[in-house]
């Protein structure tokens, strides 16, 4: 049996201080720990940009530590995301690019290592092979600009394709691939019911589940306490969890004649709003702000971002975003010469 779990981390900027260790106190920590404690297993993770800055705006450094650790060990993989958790059917292909780019800049800076070119710092990370699209809504020209960008797999949901299947598109090097959605939903709400589900499954069983992190709290007070009881239990069954990666030449290859993009309901009233606020913020400042700069994106670290995306949208609207939909636009700022 090859089986592996993709864990998907993202907070909204705008989250609560309080809310924010609650989160981090109850469940991130335990996770990681977990994580830490299980020697034999390996995980795949999303981060996005938005998790790493909340967690190094309120200290919480010792976990940044153990996920380089994780990471420098490969005990586990990263896996590419956009920075703030958007949609990718609400961003142009300029601003899906800087997302992109900016997370990496993220995790690099973070997790990677630090190195001088010409006498300049930079950051370098390495084996950043999948994409997370959030809540998997992707379509084929959005799959095709991320492979372009040197990722090697996109998950998707079953729903659109058989589970455990490779498809690669024509002309690029990556493939999506498909996600158990039923395993998924187990281990995120009844993972209990796991261990019957694999038996089924039987020895020749290839696939991986991916779970949003928020399952092990949010749904689940105990979540990551049963995890560890299913970890353990695959251990007894001398299963270990692989990376998403490492699996992806196991599963079975398959041709996608059409491809189905997967959205949530009513994301054509949220990209109408979406594409105003676009529409807004170039009438504003214009066009070319999407050229991100090393030395403004370092700068980034240091400024209050939720701030600023507050201030640019009263200024614009008067209201306050409670929609994680235009968290992209946070990154505009970190190129925009600030005089709000």
């Amino acid at each position: 049996m090859k089986l592996g779990l993709l864990i998907t981390i993202h907070e909204s900027s705008l989250l609560d201080e309080r809310a924010f260790r609650t989160l981090v106190e109850e469940c991130y920590t335990p996770l990681f720990r977990l994580i830490k404690n299980n020697h034999r297993h390996r995980f795949s993770i999303s981060i996005d940009f938005s998790f790493l800055q909340l967690l190094n705006t309120y200290g919480y450094l010792e976990l940044l530590a153990t996920i380089k650790q994780l990471y420098s060990m490969e005990r586990v993989e990263l896996v590419g995301s956009v920075a703030h958790g958007a949609l990718l059917a609400d961003l142009s292909e300029d601003l899906l690019s800087a997302q992109i780019v900016l997370n990496e800049y993220a995790l690099a800076h973070f997790f990677g290592s630090h190195q001088s070119f010409e006498g300049d710092k930079g950051y370098m990370i390495k084996n950043i092979a999948g994409f997370y699209p959030t809540k998997f809504v992707i379509d084929e020209d959005k799959a095709r600009q991320i492979l372009e960008m040197g990722y090697e797999w996109i998950p998707v949901k079953s729903t659109s394709a058989d589970f455990g299947v490779r498809y690669e598109l024509k002309a690029e090097s990556g493939a999506l691939v498909s996600l158990d959605d039923t395993l998924s939903d187990l281990i995120a709400g009844d993972i209990s019911k796991v261990a019957d589900y694999l038996k089924m499954k039987g020895d020749s069983y290839c696939g991986f589940a991916c779970v949003d992190s928020q399952a092990f709290w949010f749904r689940n007070k105990e979540g990551v306490a049963y995890l560890d009881l299913l970890l353990t239990w695959l251990l007894e069954k001398n299963i270990e969890l692989s990376t998403v990666s490492s699996l992806v030449g196991s599963l079975k290859s398959g041709q996608l004649s059409e491809f189905s993009s997967i959205a949530d309901a009513g994301i054509s009233e949220r990209r109408k709003q979406f594409l105003q606020i676009q529409q807004d913020l170039t009438e504003k400042f214009g066009d070319g702000l999407l050229v991100l700069e090393e030395q403004e994106i370092q700068d980034y670290f240091e400024k209050k971002p939720a701030t600023l995306v507050l201030n640019m949208h009263q200024a614009l609207s008067g209201d306050r975003y409670e929609d994680s939909l235009a968290k992209a636009y946070f990154d505009l700022f970190t190129q925009i010469s600030l005089g709000l």
